[in-house]
Formats: C-alpha cells, sequence, structure tokens
C-alpha cells in the first residue's frame, strides 16, 4: 500500500511553496525590464535572497512535504525527493500509536471552528508525549514518520504489525478515534 506521508494542508504547502522560490525571481527580474537603477538592483536582491531563504526551508522541509511511504509486510519504504530511499522495520519500533492536532481558526478551541487531523505514526525512537496532541510539530526523519489517518491503512497495519506495535496502535485507535 503506497500513501503520501502527509495530509491536506502538506501538499497544499508542497505546491505553493515552489511558488515562493519562483515568483520572487521573476518578480525582481522583470525590474529590470524597466529601468536598471539603484532601487531595481535592490529589489531584485531582496527578492533573490526571498527565493533563497524559502529554498533553504523548502530543503529543510522536504521530510514533512514530498515523502511518500510504500507499507509491506515488515516495513515501510519511505521516498523523499532527492534523498535517498530509506526503511523503517516495523518490529524495531519503540513509537507506533495515532496523535492529532486540532486545525482550528486562529488556534481557536472552538469545536464550531475546527476539527481534529489524526496521523499514524511510527518511530524508531519512543515517541514524545508532548506531542500526542500537537502531531504537527513532530518532525518526520529517517527515524520517525507520520501519515493521514485512514481506516484502510489502519486496517492494513493491523494485520502486518508486530504484536507489540499492532497493540499500542489499537489501544491509540480505541482512545482517540473510536471513542469519538
Amino acid at each position: 500500500m503506497k500513501k503520501y506521508l502527509g495530509s491536506a494542508m502538506t501538499v497544499f504547502a508542497a505546491i505553493v511553496s515552489p511558488c515562493f522560490i519562483l515568483c520572487p525571481v521573476i518578480f525582481g527580474a522583470s525590474m529590470f525590464t524597466v529601468e536598471i537603477n539603484v532601487a531595481s538592483i535592490c529589489l531584485f536582491v531582496m527578492c533573490l535572497s526571498c527565493s533563497v531563504l524559502w529554498s533553504c526551508y523548502l530543503w529543510k522541509a522536504k521530510n514533512q512535504l514530498y515523502s511518500w511511504g510504500e507499507f509491506k509486510e515488515n516495513s515501510v519504504y519511505v521516498s523523499v525527493l532527492f534523498q535517498k530511499q530509506f526503511t523503517i522495520e516495523y518490529d524495531k519500533c519503540k513509537g507506533c500509536g495515532i496523535g492529532m492536532y486540532r486545525h482550528a481558526f486562529m488556534n481557536s478551541q472552538n469545536s464550531i471552528l475546527g476539527s481534529n487531523v489524526y496521523f499514524i505514526f511510527m518511530s524508531l525512537d519512543y515517541f514524545p508525549e508532548k506531542y500526542r496532541t500537537q502531531i504537527n510539530l513532530w518532525k518526520p526523519s529517517q527515524r520517525q514518520i507520520k501519515v493521514r489517518f485512514s481506516k484502510k491503512l489502519y486496517s492494513y497495519l493491523m494485520t502486518v504489525l508486530p504484536k507489540k506495535q499492532a497493540m499500542m496502535l489499537k489501544a491509540d485507535y480505541e482512545r482517540y478515534i473510536k471513542q469519538k
């Protein structure tokens, strides 16, 4: 089973972020079509620095924005854009479960204005509980991944995960999803 390791929000960010790199360069270069002077050169340099900063951010966030996982019998194969593929073996995971964050308008706690977004996470390290309700702040790496929760993926993982990891995932499912 192949899945994008993110959510609708990360898809949006993955699509829009390259625009923050390309558009300032195009805008800055267009300044030279009007007139070449100190102001247009300064504006071009500022636009170029904006593009460089966004490029650095995008390179740092590529594990979160541009990654796909192929969930197999014993492990998940993770492919990240411009990076070597890596594997996370299920039986080596010390952290496996469900985390969530509140996607709300202006950080509102009002349930009418927002919704909970659930993720399945797997980590070769122990999962820090402070991220359980702030999973959006938990950054993927070569030792940990998160994927938007889906019933289909959950059911598949329950059939292939080792007993210990399956019990952790099932406990979180009953606590956070089934109880609703």
